[in-house]
């Protein structure tokens, strides 16, 4: 009984939460607008974010922190500064000292918005 019980739940979280994918009608794609048309796609397509442990773990204690010293130090931001400034190739005791850097500068006032608006990306 409880067996059965587990696979009804189970059959209904899968097929309940959309887990069946819609069927598609229509063979031919959308037309194009005249401002897809005009506008050159130059963007980013793929990025690997492989943030090692230590790195993701000094981020997070730094904001805990910063929490504490009611600082604005958000792990996201951090850790996209970091990433925007490492190329995305991470190296955990360089990328620690960046945050402990990073959380000087805010503890000092400045924002890590300034900080990186320098930033191509």
């Amino acid at each position: 009984m409880k067996k059965m019980l587990t696979l009804i739940c189970l059959c209904t979280l899968l097929f309940g939460s959309g887990f069946a994918m819609p069927i598609h009608t229509s063979s031919s794609p959308a037309p194009k607008t005249e401002i897809e048309e005009a506008v050159p796609k130059k963007f980013i397509r793929w990025v690997d974010f492989k943030v090692p442990y230590g790195v993701l773990k000094t981020a997070y204690d730094l904001e805990l922190k910063a929490n504490k010293a009611e600082l604005g130090f958000p792990l996201i931001k951090s850790l996209a500064y970091i990433t925007s400034k490492n190329g995305n190739n991470f190296k955990t005791e360089r990328d620690k000292k960046a945050l402990y850097k990073l959380y000087n500068d805010v503890k000092n006032g400045t924002t890590i918005d300034a900080l990186g608006s320098a930033n191509k990306y």
